[in-house]
């Protein structure tokens, strides 16, 4: 189809989520790559190629038209000294250009601007450059003056243009079409455009000059294999290029029949047929481009289409890479302009925040549910979590079981080394996040401690994105019917729908997050600092509740053993026989109570220490639970006190230890008889549950009919040696059980806590990963 089919009403295709952003090239595209455009034993008819032997400076290869200029065949040329060809006064310009291109064959082409010999006396500019264990020079074919006066009118604005360029006070995106008017105005070609290129590849018009002979390519997208890797290293190197007439024939260059040359800094090589076939499929005529390039390669280009063929001086090239050079240079002090504005009204927000935290007298999750707007609006963010130590701020846009997800999943993300982590598409990361969308679709995170546990997030929303294509980007190339690889031949405008995808998160808003977790974290180290001396008190007074407690518990039953064992010893046959086994059971009673006690102190040293043995199998949770229930009913019955265990499942399959497990139950039961009362009942239950995001739970529910607990003693009741205050007398035990408890479940990736019943109790909940039947779940 005709370059012009772009006016027609475009085409359009429904992004799919998560996999419609085109990255990828199709398998076949790779043959673009396989071309050696750099090789060319021809040229444009527009110069005159020349190659001597950088020692003898005896010419080696002539190109077929310099016969236009010495009128003498080519092959007359070969083997006579360079420097003949040209006035006496630039035989020694020449020479030395040739002896430094000798000494330095890395070096990048020199511009000379040389004088013909007699009789055509005229001064022409040229290249010169090393290649092939050549010197190569190339000089700009001399013309009649009356086909460059238009061209020279349009040069002389040159400076204007200078000025222009280097002192725009404008939007960074606004520059790219003030440099394209410019360059538009020195070259004369009908559309000059800006393409920049992402990091998939991908070129993206951002700016554009035309006098409307050819349609707009405004904000058009090209795919990747428009512009070869193989190209695109040629643009870095060789910041300009020239084809003047798409149509006009090649010049052989004589003595480079049998091998190519290495024409990567030619100004004058001959274009690859693809390329010249591209143009034709764009309805151009001749076409130019000047390179942007950074340390990482070409970044963007400008370039320029004529609808009929236009011939520049190469002066007037150099000229408009220069405008280039400008461009970036004034493009990268706007856009730090910019950006320091950002940062700036960004600090004088974060510093505000930072200050209401210092005086802040709640934890920072309550200071992010308070600031939230404020917090939100730091960022552009529509929704803000929070994680710091035990407690969470979840936001509002989603759910708790699916905020927790997005911490944990970004959390893994900060723990491989950064700081801080953005992505526009949190889908990428997990599919299940899919279901988050439209509420949720990227997230910026922050992490506030070494470890990566404490992190902030902000969330945004999903932002549909319709790109506008300069042809199907599916199909960016065709094979003939022998399998030979060609340009496109459609150009016409396609809709590409992008879902799934935020946008995207600015360099200033990712600096910020670092400020901001760099001012966050002074907050918190001075409260940690005045925390650690206020856990120190308390860690002073619950040593001596500690040594206090131990040594209750251990005194009682050692004073059994020693007063009993010490009636026993003393003890003549008048001591009736039932007595002595009265007294030998509470013996061994006290013992076993000591062994507990010990034993609880080693486990919760080995847990603490990280140094507990697990034993993880897929095992069904039912009978891990009946097993424990098994174990505590005889103590249940000599109480008087039901057990009553409901489950919703044939089954309930999760990776665990069985044994630890089934402790960690016996403690929930223990300590449940403890707090109940005569004719009362313990209820467990086990139930599946599905979160919003992520895979199932098996939930265990172990619920009493005690006293309850105070609501601001409920995150205590997992701490050693802590009972709550409405069961600290005439219950017993050291507080030791729930602590051990929790260490085994979080040791399984799981979650225990406990909640007041609204009819009187408590209930204690243990959470661990679900495996159905016909799947598994992640290994503990």
């Amino acid at each position: 189809m005709p370059y012009q089919n772009m006016r027609q009403p475009p085409s359009k295709t429904a992004g799919t989520p998560f996999l419609s952003r085109l990255d990828a090239i199709p398998d076949r595209i790779e043959a673009c790559e396989s071309q050696a455009y750099h090789l060319s034993s021809f040229i444009q008819p527009h110069a005159i190629f020349l190659a001597c032997d950088p020692a003898s400076h005896l010419i080696r290869m002539a190109s077929r038209n310099a016969e236009l200029v010495w009128g003498q065949p080519s092959e007359a040329l070969i083997g006579t000294p360079i420097s003949s060809l040209f006035a006496a006064r630039s035989g020694p310009r020449i020479a030395t250009a040739i002896t430094e291109v000798r000494d330095d064959p890395a070096a990048r082409r020199s511009v000379l601007v040389l004088d013909l010999a007699p009789p055509l006396t005229i001064r022409v500019h040229s290249f010169l450059y090393a290649s092939s264990g050549l010197a190569c020079l190339e000089i700009e074919l001399p013309r009649p003056e009356t086909e460059w006066h238009d061209v020279y009118v349009l040069y002389a604005s040159f400076f204007a243009m200078v000025e222009r360029i280097g002192h725009a006070e404008t939007q960074s995106e606004r520059l790219a079409t003030i440099a394209c008017d410019a360059i538009r105005t020195i070259t004369g070609f009908d559309r000059i455009y800006f393409c920049q290129f992402g990091p998939n590849g991908h070129g993206h018009v951002l700016g554009e000059s035309s006098n409307a002979t050819l349609p707009s390519l405004c904000d058009h997208r090209f795919p990747a294999s428009d512009v070869p890797q193989a190209m695109r290293r040629l643009y870095v190197i060789n910041r300009f290029r020239l084809i003047p007439d798409i149509d006009a024939q090649p010049v052989p260059v004589i003595g480079a029949e049998s091998t190519a040359l290495d024409l990567t800094l030619s100004f004058c090589r001959a274009a690859a047929p693809t390329h010249l076939q591209y143009l034709r499929n764009m309805g151009v005529q001749a076409s130019v481009s000047f390179s942007m390039v950074t340390e990482n390669g070409l970044e963007a280009i400008f370039g320029g289409h004529n609808a009929t063929p236009r011939l520049l001086p190469a002066s007037v090239l150099t000229s408009c890479q220069h405008l280039v050079e400008l461009f970036r240079t004034r493009l990268d002090f706007l856009k730090l302009r910019e950006e320091s504005r950002a940062i700036s009204l960004g600090m004088e927000t974060l510093h505000a925040l930072s200050g209401r935290f210092r005086v802040a007298e709640h934890d920072l999750g309550g200071f992010i549910a308070a600031n939230a707007r404020d917090v939100c609006a730091l960022m552009h963010a529509d929704d803000v979590l929070c994680r710091f130590e035990e407690t969470a701020w979840l936001g509002n846009a989603l759910e708790p079981d699916a905020a927790r997800a997005v911490l944990d999943c970004l959390s893994r993300k900060l723990a491989t080394g950064m700081e801080v982590f953005c992505t526009d598409c949190l889908g990428e990361l997990d599919a299940a996040f899919a279901t988050l969308l439209p509420r949720v679709a990227g997230a910026l995170a922050v992490a506030l401690d070494l470890a990566h546990r404490n992190i902030l997030v902000w969330l945004r929303t999903e932002t549909p994105v319709t790109e506008r294509w300069s042809g199907d980007p599916h199909h960016p190339a065709i094979f003939d019917q022998e399998g030979i690889v060609g340009p496109r031949t459609s150009f016409a405008a396609y809709l590409h729908e992008i879902r799934g995808t935020c946008l995207e998160w600015s360099l200033p808003s990712i600096n910020l997050a670092r400020q901001l977790r760099h001012a966050f974290s002074q907050v918190l180290a001075s409260r940690y600092e005045s925390g650690m001396r206020a856990a120190a008190e308390q860690a002073n007074i619950l040593k001596s509740e500690f040594v206090a407690t131990i040594g209750h518990e251990l005194r009682t039953p050692l004073h059994a053993i020693n007063g009993l064992s010490s009636v026993l010893a003393a003890a003549d046959d008048t001591l009736d026989g039932e007595k002595r086994r009265n007294y030998a059971r509470t013996i061994h009673g006290s013992g076993e109570r000591l062994l507990r006690l010990i034993d609880d102190l080693l486990d919760l040293s080995r847990l603490e220490a990280g140094k507990m043995n697990f034993d993880f199998v897929s095992s069904d949770m039912v009978h891990t639970i009946s097993g424990a229930i098994a174990e505590v009913t005889p103590l249940a019955e000599a109480k008087g006190i039901a057990i009553d265990f409901a489950h919703h499942h044939q089954s309930g399959i999760c990776r665990h230890d069985p044994a630890r497990m089934r402790q960690v139950l016996i403690n929930l039961l223990s300590n449940a008889l403890k707090v109940s009362s005569a004719g009362g009942t313990i209820s467990v239950s086990l139930d599946v549950t599905q979160p919003g995001t992520g895979g199932a739970l098996a939930v265990i529910q172990v619920a009493d009919q005690g006293p309850g607990i105070p609501e601001s003693e409920l995150h205590l009741v997992f701490d050693s040696f802590v009972q709550s205050s409405r069961v600290k007398s005439g219950a017993g035990g050291t507080g030791l059980g729930l602590t051990i408890s929790r260490e085994i479940v979080q040791a399984h990736r799981g979650r225990i806590w406990a909640l007041n019943n609204r009819t009187g109790g408590v209930s204690l909940f243990v959470s661990l990963p679900f495996i159905r039947e016909s799947g598994g779940a992640a290994r503990p």
